[in-house]
């Protein structure tokens, strides 16, 4: 990578540093996710152009920014340029669609559904607003309306877009037979998906073999994605949850599944090694989720508690799946904090709860920290 860096480099001076040559540059380290790259010919933009004005008159510049920043997870600064470009062309159901998925990013699902409805009014049989707006009701359970989602995409022709979608939702239902199913047919059109499409496909097909119990294909998957795209975060966490997964068998000795959490500390490790100081916390949110959802919540918690410690004013987020796991766990103590945390901090949530209003809470348990 750093020779074809360093031709790029050679070609951008050839070229004086003209803005589509540094835009296409930008844009072939997107594409195959290379983050540290992309980021440097970002900074090389801002540094060779006025960013204030240029984009309000440049609408490829506009594009190749929101694709950068909605790919390495920072939608909030590719919405207002989003916004811009739909303010000039307000029926483009693309831009509607990246919107929209700016807004899943940021979980504000309400925002992202108005997006998708404006581009479903201009073109109703939008394959690709139809799969955004099915993962939404999947992220929002609104069973009913995937369902019918999902039927209209069955009597549909089979365009990759769509069998990429109906494949991550059945995976993200947990239907692992029906996302293999759409897997195997995606892996039969390799040349329509990007390498970016693939490592996910490669990544979903593993986890779906070792939850049907048939490890041994599963990791031959794995280890493509490993080779593809190695030095990727989010690959690191597909990896590890293939290990949470087989740790949280019912069916193995306590030996394997400490080998197999072994395994996925290693590849947990990784990840956050792979994540830049600004992405932490998410990573670690998604290490411990993939615990929890294992029903492994000693492990989990302790990336939740990390979270607590790190990042205090985004500690909120992780209370639930605390008492959750503190409770599993039999450990009172802890328990009992952060159900007064929340009794503190998210009345709301507390009231859904119901526990008894006559509870008694001490105030002295909100600075108390548990190991």
């Amino acid at each position: 990578m750093e020779e074809a860096d360093e031709i790029l480099q050679q070609l951008a001076m050839d070229e004086e540093y003209e803005l589509d040559t540094l835009l296409d540059i930008i844009l072939n380290y997107v594409d195959v996710n290379q983050k540290e790259y992309a980021k440097k010919w970002i900074d090389c933009l801002f540094g060779h152009f006025d960013m204030q004005t240029l984009p309000e008159t440049n609408q490829r510049l506009r594009d190749v920014l929101c694709d950068y920043y909605s790919t390495f997870n920072k939608p909030d600064l590719a919405i207002p340029y989003l916004n811009m470009t739909l303010n000039e062309f307000p029926y483009s159901v693309q831009h509607w669609n990246e919107l929209g998925k700016c807004y899943l990013q940021q979980e504000q699902y309400e925002n992202a559904h108005e997006a998708f409805d404006f581009a479903l009014a201009i073109d109703e049989n939008n394959t690709e607003t139809l799969t955004l707006k099915a993962f939404l009701y999947s992220q929002t359970a609104n069973i009913r309306n995937l369902s019918t989602i999902i039927s209209v995409w069955k009597s549909d022709r089979e365009e990759t877009s769509r069998l990429y979608g109906i494949g991550g939702l059945h995976f993200e239902m947990k239907d692992y037979e029906t996302a293999m199913k759409y897997t195997q047919k995606l892996l039969k059109q390799k040349q329509e998906i990007t390498a970016f499409e693939l490592t996910d496909i490669y990544s979903i097909a593993a986890l779906c073999h070792v939850a049907l119990g048939h490890p041994e294909e599963g990791y031959m998957y794995l280890d493509q994605v490993l080779k593809q795209n190695g030095n990727d975060a989010e690959t690191r966490i597909y990896a590890g949850q293939f290990f949470t997964i087989m740790a949280g068998s019912k069916d193995i000795s306590e030996e394997e599944r400490k080998n197999n959490i072994d395994k996925a500390e290693e590849q947990f490790n990784l990840a956050l090694e792979f994540t830049p100081k600004e992405e932490r916390m998410d990573i670690l949110f998604k290490i411990g989720s993939k615990y929890f959802d294992e029903h492994l919540f000693e492990y989990a918690n302790r990336y939740f508690e990390q979270i607590n410690k790190e990042f205090p004013q985004n500690a909120h987020s992780t209370y639930f799946f605390l008492i959750y796991g503190y409770l599993y766990l039999q450990k009172p103590g802890p328990f009992i904090h952060y159900l007064a945390k929340i009794n503190k901090e998210l009345p709301d949530t507390y009231a859904a709860l119901g526990v008894d209003e006559n509870a008694q809470l001490p105030d002295k348990l909100f600075n108390k920290r548990y190991a």
